[in-house]
């Protein structure tokens, strides 16, 4: 289990890229607000059972931090990612990968927004499903958003400027 509370700042100097930031665990939890903690909670206070075997991150920690590519999950390691409702994750290359899972809940947002340059959303799980939920959106501005997956349940919006949608799997429905 980890707990992100803070802000993970990857801003770079003049003339330089921003940072990039590849994140694991069993099960990765992205938040619009940060996790509560108990009062003098500290790195010897056993983890709540809420939170064991969930790797917790604020959308506010790291969006708008500089970073420039953002990586969540491993298809070796992750069974499930989910961005829950109103997080908003912002980085020119988002990535989010997972065995089983990857989850868009209703309200949340994944914005590959590129001022110069390419930028890309990426959503892996070969064997596995993304889940794209009624009032969630996709957004990719002179990007590309990539759909690796075995099943797709696309309910909410993708929004593609100057950009290009690529969906691989064994089977796509559009109804």
């Amino acid at each position: 289990s980890a707990v992100i509370n803070g802000v993970l700042r990857a801003t770079a100097l003049d003339g330089y890229k921003g940072g990039k930031i590849d994140l694991s665990g069993k099960n990765v939890s992205v938040q619009a607000k940060a996790v509560a903690l108990s009062a003098g909670f500290d790195f010897s206070t056993p983890v709540p059972d809420k939170l064991k075997g969930i790797f917790n991150l604020t959308a506010s920690g790291l969006s708008g931090q500089g970073l420039q590519e953002i990586k969540l999950g491993d298809q070796n390691l992750t069974d499930n990612v989910t961005i829950m409702k109103r997080s908003v994750l912002e980085s020119q290359v988002i990535s989010l990968s997972a065995n089983n899972t990857i989850t868009i809940e209703s309200g949340a947002q994944l914005q590959a927004i590129a001022k110069t340059g390419f930028a890309e959303i990426n959503l892996n799980s070969p064997a596995g499903t993304a889940v794209i939920r009624e009032g969630a959106l996709l957004q990719a501005s002179h990007a590309i958003i990539n759909f690796n997956v075995g099943n797709q349940d696309i309910q909410g919006d993708l929004k593609v400027d100057y950009s290009a949608l690529t969906l691989k799997g064994d089977n796509i429905f559009f109804v």
